[in-house]
């Protein structure tokens, strides 16, 4: 109608509709931001609550949330505001939660565990108490071998698994074993050598010392464990080695959860002096609800514990693992509290 050839005519409405796509696609690049800042508004978008990667605490337990770090690995602020220096770890599976063994214990009634540490050295000893009715707490020495083929045995056995970690003795005559949390380490060091001895295997709900009646007394390094532990999710046992133990006050610093050692079975091994033990342990367990027990894999500890595990429920008593100990007392502490604040 207006003399273009057919031909030419439809070339041009092509040529007319690629520009105008390739227009808009520029118009459309510069109106967008930068990738990273796509992702980011996605990421936004999609979770606008999304929680903090620090490690929260096990709820049952009722601790602080805010996370944790050595007073020493942080520095004064940066320009955005944020700590220099800080423990930039991923945070681990909360263990005490993670492993903890159920109990299905009466809560009515005085409850009872039962620590076996010095674990996994002497293996024909070990392995019997493996067999004992459960569940007791066993603790396995973190230099012995094949930790986490120890560990996997308790807990199919129906055990609690702990880790017994060496710490420095009073007494220099006494050896408390190869990789020992020493005085003459820093904070930093204690940290880097109890995660050693934590890595590389896992099932276990806490940690108790080996020896350590000096190491313990020392406010400072014991802080130095429990950021340890607040950092990993796990609970301490104090085997209050020393009267002087300053553990469980550095632990309610952290907001670790902390029980400690009231009776020892076996300073003296034999039959009726444990027999003595585990009558005290049962008067302490009747008067205050709860009572904790350490011994260690001797043969005499072994048949005493074989004659009297079976008696509890006649005795009016339960046997539980430690954790169980843990969430008794966290509860008794809220009870009392909320009793406090409410008069």
């Amino acid at each position: 109608m207006f003399g273009v050839h057919p031909v030419l005519a439809a070339v041009g409405a092509i040529v007319l509709v690629l520009f105008g796509a390739v227009l808009g696609a520029w118009f459309d690049l510069q109106s967008r931001p930068d990738p990273p800042v796509r992702v980011a508004q996605a990421v936004a978008a999609a979770s606008p609550t999304a929680p903090s990667p620090s490690y929260q605490p096990p709820q049952f337990l009722d601790l602080r949330s805010e996370p944790f770090a050595l007073p020493d690995r942080v520095g004064p602020p940066t320009a955005d505001g944020l700590p220099a220096a800080m423990d930039t770890r991923p945070a681990p599976m909360p263990a005490l939660t993670a492993f903890a063994v159920p109990s299905r214990a009466d809560a009515r009634r005085p409850a009872v565990a039962v620590v076996i540490d010095d674990m996994g050295l002497d293996r024909a000893r070990s392995v019997r108490m493996l067999d004992l009715p459960g569940p007791l707490t066993l603790s396995f020495l973190t230099y012995a071998t094949d930790l986490q083929g120890w560990a996997d045995r308790a807990r199919d056995a129906g055990h609690e698994v702990m880790a017994h970690v060496p710490m420095e003795p009073l007494d220099r005559g006494e050896n408390p074993g190869p990789r020992a949390l020493t005085m003459a380490m820093s904070a930093d060091e204690i940290g880097s050598a109890l995660d050693g001895m934590l890595d590389g295997w896992q099932g276990y709900v806490g940690v108790n010392n080996h020896m350590g009646s000096r190491l313990t007394a020392d406010p400072a390094r014991m802080g130095a464990v429990m950021a340890v532990l607040r950092a990993r999710g796990l609970m301490w046992l104090d085997s209050r080695t020393s009267p002087q133990t300053r553990a469980m006050d550095a632990a309610a610093t952290a907001g670790v959860p902390a029980i400690a050692r009231d009776v020892f079975l076996d300073n003296a091994a034999n039959a009726a002096a444990i027999n003595n033990e585990l009558a005290a342990l049962e008067r302490q367990a009747r008067a205050t609800g709860m009572a904790v027990a350490i011994g260690h894999p001797y043969d005499a500890t072994y048949e005493a514990l074989a004659a009297w595990l079976p008696t509890l429920a006649e005795r009016g008593l339960v046997l539980v693992p430690a954790s169980e100990i843990v969430r008794r007392k966290s509860t008794a502490t809220q009870v009392t509290a909320g009793n406090q604040g409410g008069g």
